[in-house]
């Protein structure tokens, strides 16, 4: 039975920050992460791998932040917990349906208002690999001009992602890596010396 979430659990950060998904590459690392994009535990990360000389695992990319600029409006994808209960961002809020398809996670991000786009975000990894995938891809839009963007529309620019139509309906994808190198059940210490 495939296990989807809807739009009723998904803009619910109680519901979505305690479920959660995992990926893994047979070599020993591993995805995981929370539904909401939460960092919940110390072993959550987009990449966590043993390489070559190393041990223990290594939380190698922990996460991913997405800021999608669509119709001259910014939304932020990623939702970010700090300790005193702030949530900055909160992009859960646009989740509009979370699925595991064959074991992978997909997430669907509905963007703008009625006439919005839906983007698509899945996560995997090669088997035999430390590699973790993630592919975005625009899934549909209908706009007040009629005009519909599929995944054919996407054009691929470094760490950005564009529609290939002129502004108004211009899309803009910008990836923020928080990357780090550490034990992946290692408490990170920062430097106190300041």
């Amino acid at each position: 039975m495939p296990i989807t979430f809807d739009r009723s659990i998904c803009c619910d950060l109680n519901e979505t920050i305690k479920r959660e998904w995992l990926v893994t590459n047979g070599l020993g690392g591993y995805a995981a992460g929370t539904v909401a994009g939460v960092l919940t535990r110390l072993q959550h990360g987009l990449l966590v791998a043993a390489p070559p000389g190393e041990n223990t695992p290594q939380l190698l990319l922990a996460k991913i932040d997405e800021e999608v600029v669509f119709d001259e409006r910014t939304y932020n994808l990623g939702t970010n917990e700090y300790r005193d209960g702030t949530l900055n961002p909160a992009g859960f809020v646009h989740l509009e349906t979370f699925r595991l398809e064959e074991g992978f996670p997909v997430f669907c991000y509905h963007l703008g208002g009625l006439n919005g786009i839906m983007l698509e975000k899945r996560i995997w990894m090669p088997y035999g690999q430390n590699t973790t995938c993630i592919q975005y891809r625009v899934l549909r839009t209908a706009t007040d001009d009629g005009f519909t963007y599929n995944k054919a529309g996407l054009q691929a620019v470094s760490s950005h992602m564009r529609l290939q139509r002129s502004a108004p309906h211009a899309l803009t994808l910008t990836l923020l890596p928080f990357s780090t190198h550490r034990p992946h059940s290692t408490v990170p210490q920062g430097n106190s010396q300041r």
